[in-house]
C-alpha cells in the first residue's frame, strides 16, 4: 500500500515539474520552417511598409478619431438592368459613413441612453 501511494506521489510530483517547464520552452522548428517563418515575416513587412499610414492620424469634427477601414463591395449581374455604377456604389458607402459618423439628418431620433453608442 505504501509502496503504491508513493509512486502515485512520484507520478503527480513528475508531472508537475514537466507541466511547469513546459509554457517556458519555445517550439522547436526545422530549418525549412524557421527558413519559411522568416521569409513570411520579411514578405509581411514588405507589405505593410506600402501601406499609407497618414491617414490614421485624421480626427473628425468632434475630435474623435477618424479610421480608414478597406471595403470591398461585390456586385453580381449578368450584365443587364442590374448593373450598377460605380458612383452608386461610392453613394451608398458615403452613406454608411455617415451612419458612422452620426452626421445623418435622423440621428435627433436616437434615444438618449443610446447616443452614446
Amino acid at each position: 500500500m505504501k509502496q503504491t501511494i508513493l509512486l502515485i506521489f512520484c507520478y503527480a510530483f513528475a508531472q508537475l515539474s514537466i507541466a511547469q517547464n513546459v509554457s517556458n520552452r519555445q517550439p522547436v522548428l526545422s530549418p525549412v520552417a524557421e527558413y519559411a517563418k522568416q521569409r513570411m515575416s520579411e514578405q509581411i513587412l514588405k507589405q505593410l511598409d506600402k501601406i499609407d499610414w497618414s491617414h490614421t492620424e485624421r480626427t473628425t469634427s468632434g475630435g474623435t478619431v477618424l479610421y480608414t477601414i478597406p471595403v470591398v463591395v461585390h456586385v453580381l449581374h449578368n450584365y443587364g438592368s442590374e448593373l450598377i455604377s460605380d458612383n452608386s456604389i461610392y453613394n451608398e458607402i458615403d452613406s454608411i459613413n455617415s451612419y458612422f459618423l452620426k452626421t445623418n439628418p435622423d440621428t435627433i431620433n436616437i434615444i438618449d441612453k443610446f447616443k452614446p453608442v
